[in-house]
């Protein structure tokens, strides 16, 4: 069996990264391993999301609300519209803030 000592928690996390894709898990698997893992971690928090319209963002939107552990979703990317959508199919409460961050002066 395989052990990992004195990691840091980024090398930990890479290493089970690494352990799940050998084992021929997708992106989404993934993710809800990570996010099962780390369900206490979200209890009643607040997680802004930036690129969520699409993606990755939009698989993390979407997994983190089936958590079901009271997790609320601010939502951003440069799309509205695909946000709002996104929004609407959460299992979770959600806002949606259009924001585009190469256009950080559009946040003053």
């Amino acid at each position: 069996m395989d052990k990992v000592f004195n990691l840091s928690k980024a090398a930990a996390a890479a290493y089970v990264m690494y352990k799940l894709v050998k084992l021929g898990l997708t992106d989404s698997d993934l993710l809800t391993y990570e996010c099962a893992l780390n369900k206490v971690y979200f209890r009643n928090k607040i997680v802004w999301i930036t690129g969520a319209s699409s993606g990755i963002g939009k698989e993390i939107a979407t997994q983190l609300s089936k958590l079901d552990v009271g997790v609320k979703l601010i939502l951003s990317a440069r799309r509205k519209k695909e946000l709002e959508k996104l929004s609407e199919m959460l299992e979770c409460e959600s806002a949606v803030v259009p924001v585009d961050l190469f256009e950080l002066d559009s946040l003053e």
